[in-house]
């Protein structure tokens, strides 16, 4: 996480601060950064879209503050990450070597990743110095399937509730029952004020 930050430090101070498009940084340092660093091609080229997806954001959100990296996360995608769902275990590019950890997860987390092939992750950091995996899985929505079994309820203040069939419910009592204890609320709070202030 270090070398990374670093390599996105250095990328954004030896370039255009203007300058966000990948392929033309990546043109322009990914040689230097590799040889200067020694990272291994994929997390270079990961630093590269860091800084420009970093620089597009301070841009568009008017953030005048300058730009730093600190050593708290790092992307993978399938060339430096692996996921085995038998033994819940990933696969992890580190500086020199691949090294697997268990995943200590549930069972809503192994129910939604049971059967993908997840091709990205980013590995990070929390302040309490636990480390966490986000794992990015595409599903396929599918289509919603035509019926007749399904109505709109629009919720409404005049009316609690009315239907795309037509039928509706009154909120007069609700509305009455809000105001009356809004009143009393409101007397309460000046009863209040009042003995404070004696």
């Amino acid at each position: 996480m270090e070398m990374f930050a670093n390599a996105c430090q250095y990328i954004h101070k030896n370039s255009d601060k203007k300058l966000t498009n990948n392929v033309a940084m990546q043109a322009l340092m990914y040689g230097t950064v590799r040889e200067k660093l020694q990272l291994s091609a994929q997390t270079t080229i990961h630093t590269i879209r860091r800084v420009c997806s970093n620089r597009k954001t301070s841009i568009t959100n008017h953030i005048q503050k300058e730009l730093t990296f600190a050593p708290t996360s790092v992307d993978y995608d399938s060339r430096t990450f692996s996921l085995d769902t038998k033994k819940w275990i990933v696969s992890l590019k580190l500086l020199s070597k691949r090294t697997k950890f268990e995943l200590l997860i549930g069972n809503y987390q192994r129910g939604i990743l049971k059967g993908s092939k997840p091709t990205s992750a980013v590995l990070t950091k929390r302040k309490d110095g636990i480390y966490y995996i986000n794992i990015h899985v595409n599903h396929i929505v599918p289509e919603p399937k035509s019926t007749n079994k399904i109505i709109g309820i629009d919720l409404g203040r005049t009316d609690i509730a009315s239907t795309s069939e037509g039928e509706s419910w009154s909120g007069k009592n609700i509305t009455s029952k809000r105001n009356h204890y809004s009143q009393i609320r409101a007397v309460l709070q000046r009863k209040a004020s009042i003995g404070t202030s004696l």
